[in-house]
């Protein structure tokens, strides 16, 4: 049977949609996610979506929510007697977004929206949001946002390689971490854009409005408000199914099984383990930074802050590292037990303090050692034990004190030796008894003087003895002498038996118990990022045979894994460099001329200042693995290539100095707060400063050598470790191929040095290459450039 209804709006029956909608408000007042919309129609002629000239307000379609029973409520303020909600929100879209909109039964007052339409290929940030490529302003792979198209104009169709801009606010983040050249722990693949189909699944959120970018009217002609449109970037949770055109060489974990690498499939490599695919992993991570991650690939479990102050990793082969930069806290209301089936080791850089509120008890099999450079306490309401199935030796640098208000017992079942270099005193306030059921020794080297307030009595059962090598003298100065035998007394014979010479005891070497010590101070020991200890790069190099205390450790970084974003299409120099045409929007602060790696070349434009002589030794240290002549060729090389040799150089953009820095460098050096702005912006402004070493403005850099020299020391030296990570350089490379990279990094950046060499060629934005940059750094050292690569 039929049955006709009738429609909610009265018969005004209207076209129900769905409809495409353009977001022209959020700022919903009853807080349910409403968006104010404007309808659109698509034109027959253009297949472009033209407004309807009618806005509307349309209900967030929650994908799943619920709310307990009205029903169910009592007239009672606990919260048992009220309703309770549960479900999924996500923040409506801002302004300007496309959605989907239907109208119940066609009524325009029951609107809802149902989803959102992707802006075309503005997805690189989805679900990762800080997906890191070399296809960015910068050169080096580092975490990028989706592409400007106000000023983007790329000759290739692909817009996954359009080049990007740096997330400065999440780059900042990575360098205070020590995780920004770690492609497991700090970088990030996981993007929409990678592959298709997509194997990354997740959700990111906007992240707060940033309140220094720019502003955009919202809301309709007659209620507009200007509000901020650009984000600080959110946290994101992702489901990474991994990246199977880079596959691991060998499973992760295990000593046998090989280090962190991967074999590039579209590339045409072969080989590797197709069930690792890279990247696999699942990822809790704010925008500041602070992450849980769990990854298949490598087999491990990272937790870290924010500023890289405290994390914990737990690895394949079941170690566990933990590294604080203040303090570890632990606190058990009952027991708190600690078992090693082989060493434990405790090392302090002050000092050890233990306290019990009953007994310390210490049992070992063999012997116990205990050295203080200082002082050891050990405190305890009513016993301390020290046991040892062999020895137990206490050594100090200083002294050693033991006081007790009862009784000090020694006993010994052999021997009780007690030496000193020095004196040896003992003192009491009662008695003083030494006894011994064998023979009882006193000997010195010197004078042995006997002494007492009152009287002096030996007793012997058997025989008394004195010799004396020269004069005996006995005299009482209060009274007599008296002299009582049982028998005759014989003054002048006939001779006497002489006494038996005393046996010296034997002493250890008081040095002997430090040495066992030292064992604790190599031991295992994290670091703060980046730490080049961590299991899964090489397994083989971190096997419990080789992680002992005492050991030297091994160090190991993992090689750069090959950008999947650049899908094996190597970039040339035209493609690397794209002309961005003039900038179309005047009142940006978008500079055009910033399209530049992060190397700190000064091939940008012309600078002056006032030249200074060469230097004849490294004031600042030598570059680590170069003498100090070859240190001095390589400064004297760059300083007169960036700036003629002239300490307050500066460039019409902002880049300073002798090396000509700019505010990457400066921030990673921590002389800068912040990289927001030009690189002039940065640079110029005084309170961007942070006042560490004295510089408090971009003056104090120009006029202080000792800052520049030392920076640049360990700048190139953050290079060097870089090029060593990302495959760069290698143990089998001479001093010439050394000072070359390090040379060509300071105009492309590690990472653009790593490609160089690869034969992709590379140069800045005014076209200076790395075979110049690598050129005068080899010929620095006397190589010849031509045949050193």
């Amino acid at each position: 049977m039929a049955v006709n209804r009738r429609s909610l709006n009265d018969g005004k029956i209207r076209n129900p949609g769905p409809f495409l909608a353009k977001v022209i408000s959020h700022l919903d007042p009853s807080y349910m996610g409403n968006l104010q919309v404007q309808l659109q129609k698509i034109s027959s002629s253009s297949n472009t979506p033209d407004a309807y000239g009618e806005s509307v307000t349309v209900r967030y379609l929650n994908p799943f929510y619920g709310v307990t029973p009205l029903s169910g409520n009592l007239p009672s303020d606990k919260y048992q007697a009220s309703q309770q909600s549960y479900g999924m929100w996500f923040v409506p879209p801002d302004v300007g977004q496309k959605v989907l909109c239907f109208f119940v039964e066609g009524d325009l007052s029951r609107g809802y929206w149902v989803g959102c339409v992707q802006d075309e290929f503005m997805n690189m940030m989805i679900p990762g949001a800080t997906p890191a490529t070399d296809f960015s302003v910068a050169g080096d792979k580092v975490p990028v946002g989706e592409y400007n198209k106000r000023i983007e104009r790329p000759a290739q169709a692909d817009a996954t390689r359009y080049i990007k801009p740096v997330n400065e606010f999440f780059l900042n983040k990575l360098i205070q971490q020590g995780l920004d050249l770690d492609e497991i722990r700090g970088l990030t693949s996981s993007s929409a854009r990678r592959e298709v189909p997509s194997m990354v699944f997740g959700v990111s959120t906007p992240g707060p409005l940033d309140k220094n970018g720019p502003q955009t009217p919202i809301g309709t002609s007659d209620v507009r408000a200007t509000r901020y449109t650009s984000r600080l970037g959110g946290s994101s949770f992702v489901m990474d199914d991994g990246d199977v055109s880079l596959i691991r060489k060998t499973p992760a974990g295990g000593p046998n099984q090989g280090p962190s690498e991967y074999v590039n499939v579209e590339g045409g490599e072969t080989g590797g383990d197709p069930t690792l695919p890279h990247n696999e992993l699942i990822r809790f991570r704010t925008r500041t930074g602070h992450q849980i991650l769990m990854h298949n690939t490598e087999d491990l479990i990272y937790i870290g802050n924010a500023r890289g102050t405290s994390w914990i990793e737990m690895t394949s082969n079941g170690k566990i590292d933990i590294y604080a930069q203040d303090s570890i806290s632990v606190h058990s209301n009952q027991d708190l037990n600690f078992t090693a089936d082989r060493d434990i080791n405790f090392t302090a850089g002050q000092n050890v303090n233990w306290v019990a509120g009953k007994e310390w008890k210490q049992d070992v099999g063999s012997s116990i050692n205990v050295t203080s450079g200082d002082y050891i306490s050990q405190n305890a309401a009513e016993a301390i034990t020290n046991n040892a199935g062999s020895f137990i030796n206490n050594y100090a640098g200083d002294s050693i004190t033991c006081t007790a208000q009862g009784k000090i017992a020694i006993l010994a079942a052999g021997n009780l030796n007690l030496g000193s270099t020095a004196e040896i005193g003992i003192e009491s306030c009662g008695d003083l008894k030494l006894s011994t059921d064998g023979n009882f020794h006193n000997k010195a080297l010197g004078n042995m003087n006997t002494q007492a307030d009152l009287e002096i009595n030996s007793l012997s059962g058997l025989a008394t003895k004195i010799t004396s090598g020269e004069v005996m003298g006995i005299k009482s100065t209060g009274a007599n002498v008296l002299l009582t035998g049982s028998s005759d007394i014989h003054l002048n014979g006939p001779v006497a038996p002489s006494a038996t010479e005393a046996v010296l005891p034997s002493i250890a070497d008081p040095t002997d118990p430090v040495a066992p010590l030292r064992a604790a101070q190599t031991a295992r020991v994290p670091q703060h990022e980046p730490w080049p200890q961590h299991e899964n790069t090489d397994p083989s190099l971190f096997t419990p045979d080789k992680t002992r205390a005492g050991l030297e450790q091994s160090t190991a970084y993992p090689p750069e894994v090959y950008d999947t974003f650049r899908k094996n299409v190597a970039r040339t120099p035209e493609q690397q460099n794209v002309t961005r045409g003039t900038n179309p929007d005047p009142g940006s602060n978008y500079d055009a001329t910033q399209n530049v790696p992060q190397g700190e070349s000064n091939n940008r434009t012309s600078t002056s200042g006032t030249a200074s002589p060469p230097l004849t030794s490294a004031p600042a240290g030598v570059i680590t693995g170069l003498t100090n002549a070859q240190t001095v060729a390589y400064l004297n090389a760059i300083g007169q290539r960036e700036s003629n040799l002239a300490y307050d150089a500066v460039n019409t953009l902002g880049f300073s100095g002798k090396y000509q820095f700019g505010k990457l460098a400066l921030y990673d050096a921590g002389y800068l707060k912040s990289t927001s702005g030009t690189n002039k912006q940065a640079i110029e402004n005084a309170s961007n400063w942070t006042g560490k070493d004295g510089m408090s403005s971009q003056q104090a850099w120009l006029d202080s050598v000792s800052v520049q020299e030392a920076t640049m020391i360990s700048y190139t030296n953050r290079n060097l470790r870089a090029l060593r990570s990302n495959g760069g350089l290698s143990d089998s490379d001479s001093v010439a191929q050394i000072m070359g990279m390090l040379a060509g990094s300071h105009l492309l950046g590690a990472g653009g040095m790593n490609r160089w060499r690869r034969g992709e060629g590379g140069r800045d934005a005014y076209g200076t290459t790395g075979d110049e940059y690598f050129a005068l750094g080899a010929n620095a050292s006397g190589g010849a450039a031509s045949n050193v690569v």
